[in-house]
C-alpha cells in the first residue's frame, strides 16, 4: 500500500508542475502579445514602418515575388541592398527615421491649418444655404393664398367683434333702463314686469349672432362679385396695381375680392380721417376698356364716384379704392345678383 501511495503522490506533483509551467507560458505569451500590440499601435512604429516600406520598396517586391528563395537572396544583394552606406544605412535607417519624424512632428501643423480652413468653408456653405433658403420668394399662387387666408381670418374676427359690440350695447341699454326705473319711486305692474324681463334678458345670449360666418359663406358672397364681371374684364383687372384705403369699413372685403380675382399687386394706404365720399380713382394711362372694367368693379363694391389719377401725380397704383378728393365721374350702380 505504501509504494502505491508514493506513486500517486509523485504523479500528482508532476501534474501540478506541468500546470504551473503551462500557466507561466500563457502569462509570458500574454505579456509578449500586449507588449507587441502596444508597440504596433504606437504612432512612431506605424510611421517608421510605412516610411521604411516606401524607401525600400525593391526589397518588399522581391520578398513578395514568386521566385525561389536562393534567387530572392541574389536579387536582394544585387538590387535592394547593394552597398552598406547608401542602401543599408541611408535607405534602411536614416531616411525612414527622418520621414517618420516629419510625419509625426511637422505634418500635424499644416494638416491642422488645412482642416481648420476646410471646416470654416463647410460652415460658410451651410450658412449660405440657410440664407438662400430663408430668402427664397414664395410663388404667386402661394402668396395669394396666404393673403386670402389672412383676409378671411380678419373678416371673421371683425364679424365676431361686431356681434359682441352689439350685444354689449344692448346690455348697456337695458342696464340704463333698469337704473332709470329704479330711480322712479312710482312703478306700475307693467314697469315691474318689464324690469324683471330686463333683468332676465342679459342672461340670454343669441349664439347665432355671435358665431362667425363660415368660410363657405364668405366665398359665396365674394364669388357673387366675381361672377358679375366678364372673363375679359377679370383678365384686365388681374394685372393692375391697386391701393385700398385702410379707413374704409369694407377694406378687408375689398382685399378679399381682389384675392379671388388673383390680383397679386395691391397695397394699403390711409389718411388722417376716412374719406368723405366713396371714390374710386383710376389711372388715365389705362385704355378705355380697362378703365370701364375698374369703374364697374368699384360700382359693384358700392363706390358712387369716380376720379382720374393723372400721370403727374406719379402714383405707383393704377386703381385706388377710397381715394381722397372729389370725384368728377358719377358711377352707375351695378347690382350684384344673389
Amino acid at each position: 500500500m505504501v509504494p502505491r501511495r508514493l506513486g500517486e503522490a509523485t504523479n500528482f506533483s508532476r501534474s501540478a508542475a506541468i500546470l504551473q509551467t503551462t500557466d507561466m507560458y500563457e502569462e509570458i505569451s500574454k505579456t509578449i502579445r500586449l507588449h507587441l500590440a502596444e508597440r504596433l499601435t504606437s504612432p512612431l512604429f506605424g510611421a517608421f514602418a510605412l516610411s521604411w516600406v516606401a524607401w525600400n520598396y525593391r526589397f518588399v517586391l522581391i520578398l513578395l515575388s514568386s521566385e525561389p528563395v536562393r534567387t530572392k537572396f541574389q536579387l536582394i544583394e544585387e538590387l535592394a541592398f547593394r552597398s552598406l552606406w547608401p542602401d543599408i544605412v541611408l535607405n534602411g535607417l536614416l531616411f525612414p527615421i527622418a520621414t517618420a519624424a516629419f510625419y509625426i512632428f511637422v505634418y500635424p501643423y499644416p494638416a491642422r491649418l488645412v482642416y481648420k480652413y476646410s471646416g470654416d468653408r463647410r460652415r460658410d456653405i451651410i450658412k449660405l444655404r440657410q440664407i438662400l433658403d430663408n430668402e427664397t420668394p414664395l410663388t404667386v399662387e402661394a402668396s395669394a393664398k396666404i393673403r386670402e387666408e389672412s383676409i378671411k381670418e380678419s373678416l371673421e374676427a371683425r364679424k365676431v367683434i361686431d356681434a359682441r359690440n352689439a350685444e354689449i350695447r344692448r346690455l348697456e341699454s337695458e342696464i340704463a333702463s333698469l337704473i332709470a326705473a329704479k330711480a322712479n319711486p312710482v312703478a306700475t305692474a307693467e314697469d315691474l314686469d318689464s324690469e324683471q324681463g330686463a333683468v332676465e334678458r342679459p342672461n340670454v345670449v343669441d349664439e347665432s349672432s355671435a358665431s362667425p360666418p363660415s368660410e363657405k359663406t364668405i366665398d359665396k358672397e365674394v364669388n357673387r362679385y366675381i361672377h358679375g364681371l366678364s372673363t375679359n374684364e377679370r383678365a384686365r383687372l388681374r394685372v393692375l396695381r391697386y391701393g385700398i384705403n385702410e379707413m374704409l369699413d369694407d377694406a378687408d372685403f375689398i382685399a378679399l375680392v381682389l384675392g379671388h380675382l388673383r390680383v397679386t399687386k395691391y397695397a394699403t394706404f390711409s389718411g388722417d380721417e376716412p374719406p368723405g365720399e366713396r371714390v374710386i380713382a383710376v389711372s388715365e394711362s389705362l385704355d378705355d376698356l380697362t378703365r370701364d372694367a375698374a369703374f364697374r368693379l368699384g360700382s359693384m363694391l358700392g363706390f358712387k364716384l369716380g376720379a382720374t389719377i393723372h400721370e403727374w401725380e406719379s402714383s405707383p397704383q393704377q386703381v385706388l379704392f377710397g381715394a381722397y378728393g372729389d370725384g368728377d365721374i358719377k358711377l352707375t350702380r351695378v347690382l350684384v345678383n344673389s
